[in-house]
């Protein structure tokens, strides 16, 4: 494990990585990250068989939200994700 400064947050941290990225970041961003991009490849999946789940747009607007606290952004992502 490496110390040094968060690629999302600019926190001096210990710095984690996701396999496939070049970014590290601290403990708290990364938890956010792998949940959006799990969230993602999930919504993915779903919109290939043509079914909804609204609750999943819900989840990713929550990710996004602790994101945008993470990162110094005050905005709260008030729109709903339609899933086709």
């Amino acid at each position: 494990m490496m110390k040094g400064i968060c690629d999302t947050c600019d926190q001096l941290s210990e710095l984690f990585q996701i396999n496939g990225r070049r970014d590290a970041n601290c403990f708290e961003c990364h938890v956010v990250l792998r949940s959006l991009l799990s969230l993602y490849e999930l919504i993915r999946e779903v919109e290939s068989t043509g079914r909804e789940l609204p609750e999943l747009g819900e989840q990713l607007t929550q990710a996004l939200d602790r994101l945008a606290s993470r990162v110094g952004l005050s905005h709260t992502f008030n729109r709903t994700v339609v899933l086709q």
